[in-house]
């Protein structure tokens, strides 16, 4: 009688099950590893996102009501419309900078075809309102990165104003952001009544 060298149909079967198991297992763990890597990319890109937006406002926001050697007429209010959700303010050139560029800016939340996005206006005084036309405005966020959910600004104490930032990626878990910034000059800040 031969001795049977190898493995018998039964042997291998269990082998090749077992090897598909494992296979099956590794391929699960690294599909895994990579959604939540993709989801991380995407939470740390909006997050820049609203950090960035956040800064620009903040540090734009802090310039308001100077005046320089012009007329402090025109840059001593800060204006909270659109029931919270624009924000108006202006300044002069500071020294260095050129006198003809526009000074009157707004910031508010466009929504768009389910999107939503911060925007900001940079106008002469006769276009300075939140209701400007949409072509006169620059987005501040991208809707590639994330939906900016919410934007609101509401005076604190006499001379702050709070930012409320929220913003979502997809099917993410929704970040939100607020900061507190007092305008170097105590413009006087005014609530805008609602058209």
């Amino acid at each position: 009688m031969k001795k049977h060298l190898g493995f018998t149909l039964t042997e291998m079967m269990i082998a090749l099950a077992i090897g598909l198991i494992v296979l099956l297992a590794v391929s699960t763990l690294f599909v895994n590893f990579t959604t939540s890597a993709s989801h991380e990319r995407q939470q740390a890109a909006l997050r820049a996102m609203m950090d960035s937006a956040m800064s620009s406002m903040a540090m734009s926001l802090r310039r308001a009501g100077y005046a320089g050697q012009a007329d402090p007429a025109p840059y001593a209010r800060i204006f909270i419309g659109q029931n919270g959700h624009c924000l108006r303010f202006a300044h002069a050139s500071p020294p260095g900078e050129s006198a003809q560029a526009p000074h009157f800016y707004a910031l508010r939340l466009k929504q768009q075809d389910g999107k939503g996005r911060i925007q900001q206006l940079a106008t002469r005084q006769d276009n300075w309102h939140c209701d400007a036309p949409d072509a006169d405005w620059q987005d501040l966020t991208l809707p590639a990165a994330g939906s900016v959910t919410g934007l609101s600004f509401s005076q604190t104490g006499r001379d702050g104003i709070h930012i409320a930032l929220s913003a979502q990626q997809g099917g993410l878990a929704a970040l939100a952001l607020a900061a507190t910034v007092t305008p170097r000059n105590h413009p006087i800040i005014t609530q805008e009544a609602i058209r």
